[in-house]
């Protein structure tokens, strides 16, 4: 066995393991550390686009574990404005973002969505302490976490249905 295959062999599984460990991409970063001691440089927070046409684009956005909420949060927005041609918006609410996993979690099996009146009451029966006064502050926290959330809100159909936010009452 030729020694310098060997050696290169071995710096290939360590940098496959330390590559598993740690956030470093690339073995050439890996065998840079090996070889000099100095850690390759990692970026906190990284946005990926996934390619696609804007409707249906499936972007990542990955960060480590340090990074705050709110630079993820923020971090999102930039993404949106950038990579969907959206303008920035407001981030939503925890509340907001509670009230559209809800009213997600409403569909029933055929894809049909409960009456505004119908969710409000399920809401305020569920959630007490963080009742909407009216079906209407509920619809806009729904529509506002859509539109900050989907990449072309008023095209997501299921079946015939329209999404509540689509859907006139």
């Amino acid at each position: 066995l030729d020694p310098v295959q060997g050696l290169l062999g071995a710096v290939e599984q360590v940098g496959e393991e330390l590559k598993a460990c740690y956030p470093w991409e690339t073995l050439d970063s890996v065998a840079l550390f090996l070889f000099s001691g100095k850690p390759p440089s990692i970026e906190p927070i990284r946005c990926v686009n996934g390619g696609g046409p804007a409707a249906v684009n499936a972007g990542t956005i990955q960060f480590m574990p340090f990074v705050s909420e709110q630079t993820i949060l923020n971090t999102l927005k930039n993404y949106r404005a950038y990579f969907l041609n959206k303008p920035r918006q407001k981030i939503p609410t925890a509340k907001t973002l509670k009230a559209f996993l809800f009213v997600l979690d409403q569909i029933d099996i055929e894809g049909r969505f409960p009456s505004w009146p119908t969710l409000l009451s399920l809401w305020n029966e569920t959630y007490p302490a963080e009742k909407f006064s009216d079906r209407s502050a509920l619809r806009r926290a729904y529509i506002r976490a859509e539109a900050a959330l989907l990449a072309n809100p008023l095209s997501w159909r299921h079946g015939n249905e329209l999404t509540p936010a689509t859907r006139r009452y």
